[in-house]
């Protein structure tokens, strides 16, 4: 009857084992996407499937690609074959009666959404009974993150919106489209059903190679505001959703260099419209004439000189450029910032 749809990327072995050990034994079917970790997080989704071989899970090869939370779940869903669909989170703790409460109050025309119960750093390193935990404080109805759907509504509005990348707005995009479709929305607060472990926020070293976009989760809330003032729906009108991500080959059909400059980069991004290339590999680098002094007299004299920009407003250009043209194809994205370069490859067929 009901399916709940897991993400997850490099979490601890605990937080999973915790999670996934609440839900195992409650009859519903539990999907998990991994949805690119690294070495170590992969070993512990590995360790969990042998631990629980009744729950699904799926490996996604992005580790080179931005978290997108919202293709990982809609990949489940379009799997998806139970009328009820709930979007469930790795670091929760599920009340043992969660699933029959969850299809006792379920209706196939409305969503419902649950209060949670958020932890202490040291009370979430105990093994307890739920009912035994200390709750720290209690989470409000702004937290749209743990849903329960009719299957056939999130289906109808396309799922999870994929432009959203990053952390936050994927969640409350979702509610304010069924809001928009007519759809009720409701909020169960008369007990806690679930319990969130506290976990350290994760911040990128300098030296990560992940892709990163300076202020995107800012974009994602003026994009949701958009959702709400156009009345918005459907999510991926013009776009495939819930694509599985595959490999890519190891070697490109075409390699393109551009140099850190408006006009370069974005004649660079231009061009892939033009090509008939399977796979292309770009690489940026900074200008070599950036902090020439030849250039600087050209400025002060108001000659022309190159649109220079450094690398990390190269970085965002072409991450916003992925998210919008690119989102649902393969690709990989390197920022070295040691060695002060890009390099994307990507799937264009």
């Amino acid at each position: 009857m009901l399916t709940i749809a897991l993400t997850n990327r490099n979490k601890p072995y605990t937080t999973l084992q915790r999670c996934i050990r609440s839900l195992s034994v409650q009859g519903a079917l539990v999907v998990l996407v991994d949805y690119g970790s690294d070495e170590h997080g992969l070993e512990a989704v590995q360790k969990i499937q042998s631990e629980f071989p009744e729950i699904t899970i799926h490996y996604c090869p992005t580790q080179a690609r931005l978290w997108n939370k919202s293709r990982a779940l809609n990949i489940i869903l379009k799997q998806c074959d139970t009328p009820y669909f709930f979007v469930g989170d790795v670091d929760m703790i599920f009340h043992p009666d969660f699933v029959e409460q969850a299809l006792h109050l379920a209706k196939e025309d409305q969503v419902m959404y649950f209060q949670a119960g958020f932890l202490s750093k040291e009370e979430s390193q105990k093994e307890k009974e739920f009912k035994d935990y200390h709750i720290d404080f209690p989470s409000t109805s702004h937290a749209t993150g743990m849903t329960l759907y009719p299957t056939h509504l999130l289906k109808a509005l396309n799922g999870y919106d994929e432009f959203y990348h990053g952390w936050g707005s994927e969640d409350t995009d979702v509610h304010v489209r069924m809001k928009n479709a007519g759809v009720a929305v409701r909020y169960y607060d008369k007990e806690i059903l679930m319990l969130h472990q506290w976990h350290p926020k994760h911040y990128r070293s300098v030296d990560s190679l992940e892709p990163f976009h300076s202020y995107q989760e800012r974009v994602n809330q003026a994009y949701l505001k958009q959702a709400t003032a156009t009345h918005r729906t459907l999510a991926n009108a013009n776009t495939a959703w819930g694509v599985v991500p595959k490999e890519l080959p190891a070697t490109p059909s075409q390699e393109m260099t551009a140099a850190a400059t408006r006009n370069e980069i974005d004649a660079l991004l231009a061009s892939i419209a033009q090509s008939s290339a399977a796979v292309v590999k770009l690489t940026v680098v900074p200008h070599s004439q950036r902090n020439d002094i030849k250039q600087t007299v050209k400025k002060m004299l108001g000659k022309k000189t190159p649109l220079f920009i450094d690398m990390q407003e190269a970085n965002d250009r072409i991450l916003e450029w992925l998210i919008v043209n690119h989102r649902e194809k393969d690709y990989s994205y390197v920022f070295d910032r040691k060695k002060d370069r890009i390099e994307v490859v990507l799937r264009l067929q």
